[in-house]
């Protein structure tokens, strides 16, 4: 943990015991009430510090808290109910945590309504607009709009007007404008008049 006011520093091993094959963490966050996120590779999962109560809960694939296909994740975004929305790493699944319930589910994008049958490649980024719908970017497959609520989905590619189907990296401005990063430069996405500069 570093302090950006003190400049201060400290270490902890505490995540060790959770993530014993782990040589690396692939993904900290903090959610918004305070609870903290931690995924380790090679089978290490998801643990989260409760801000509430302090606990530790430790999510694998396998465990009570539902099954998912794979053990560590590489990206995130928090909707505005507190669920937690995960890149499965080098995959296109996408997994939800339910807060209220402490579930997981995982979601491929090839049963949703709007994407039946299509295939996709690894997500790369994943970030929410104004509307609390999901935005997830894929390394070959283009860019997908999620609606978790009505679970319909809308895939945009070269076809649409993105300059290539690898897309890296997402960040909504003030405006509601979507920037799209991607290996052939950077793009914009007009949200409302659905175009693509």
């Amino acid at each position: 943990r570093y302090n950006t006011l003190t400049g201060n520093y400290t270490q902890s091993g505490f995540l060790k015991k959770y993530f014993p094959a782990s040589d690396v963490i692939i993904l900290a966050f903090r959610q918004q009430n305070g609870d903290e996120w931690y995924s380790g590779n090679n089978g290490g999962g998801l643990v989260r510090i409760s801000a509430r109560d302090g606990s530790i809960h430790h999510y694998r694939k396998d465990g009570p808290a539902g099954k998912f296909s794979s053990s560590y994740y590489v990206n995130y975004t928090e909707d505005r109910n507190g669920d937690c929305w995960f890149g499965v790493n080098k995959s296109n699944r996408l997994l939800h945590w339910d807060h209220i319930n402490d579930r997981f589910t995982e979601i491929t994008m090839d049963t949703i309504r709007g994407t039946e049958g299509m295939s996709f490649s690894g997500i790369t980024d994943i970030t929410l607009d104004a509307d609390n719908k999901l935005w997830i970017s894929y390394d070959g497959s283009g860019l997908l709009h999620f609606d978790p609520v009505n679970k319909k989905a809308k895939l945009y590619t070269i076809q649409d007007g993105l300059p290539t189907n690898f897309v890296f990296s997402l960040r909504f401005d003030d405006r509601n404008r979507l920037w799209i990063g991607t290996t052939r430069g950077l793009s914009c996405l007009l949200v409302k008049e659905n175009k693509i500069f």
